[in-house]
């Protein structure tokens, strides 16, 4: 008789924490069904990409209708020597001005005459161009008057922090009131500086810059 009253308990016992085990089972499939449809009502947000920088969205942007300004400085060639280029600027008709040092040679062209001036010029768009002594080329600019942005097309010479720097030769922006680009200026003497230009790799770039740049500050 105990026997039997000994294996009636400890069956019962046996019930009893099988439908404990098969109560928290249904619990946690609950839970975990609850979390499953929580989280089909609310998705994680998606990251929203990644916004292009103004170079990475230069491959999207169309210009194509220069003046002629621009398109003296597009066309300008680093094969022609000073009396050259001074004849090209006639031919287009264009007012210049000259400077002439121990150093070299330069001219600044524009569209008016005024603003032609190398000091206290009227403020415009202009193309300026310097040569060395010996009539090679040293450096190109075309500055923007509206937006305030020279388009740089860099050899040698002075130019602001390029000091005969012919290890940075190449096409550069340079947006004066803005950071258009860093990196750091090594000169031969050990000096450092740090300029804000951005180098870029054709013309056709730089003037597609100018135009986001351009629209950048519209907004």
């Amino acid at each position: 008789m105990r026997k039997w009253l000994g294996v009636s308990v400890l069956l019962l016992v046996t019930l009893m924490v099988m439908s404990a085990c098969t109560g928290e089972e249904d619990s946690v499939s609950d839970k975990s069904s609850s979390v499953v449809e929580k989280q089909k009502e609310n998705p994680k947000p998606k990251k929203a990409p990644k916004e292009k920088t103004m170079v990475e969205q230069l491959d999207d942007v169309e210009f194509n209708e220069y003046d002629k300004l621009q398109q003296f400085y597009l066309d300008f060639d680093h094969s022609w020597d000073y009396d050259t280029a001074i004849a090209k600027v006639k031919e287009h008709g264009f007012y210049f001005s000259e400077n002439s040092n121990a150093y070299g040679k330069s001219a600044k062209i524009a569209l008016d005459k005024e603003v032609t001036p190398m000091r206290y010029a009227k403020e415009g768009d202009s193309v300026s161009f310097s040569y060395d002594k010996e009539s090679q080329f040293e450096h190109l600019t075309y500055f923007n008057h509206d937006i305030v942005i020279t388009l740089l097309d860099y050899e040698t010479g002075t130019y602001y922090d390029f000091r005969d720097s012919t290890d940075y030769q190449g096409l550069y922006v340079d947006t004066h009131l803005d950071k258009a680009g860093s990196f750091t200026l090594k000169y031969p003497n050990g000096n450092e500086v740090k300029v804000d230009y951005l180098k870029l790799n054709s013309k056709e770039e730089q003037f597609k810059y100018m135009k986001l740049y351009s629209d950048k500050k519209k907004q």
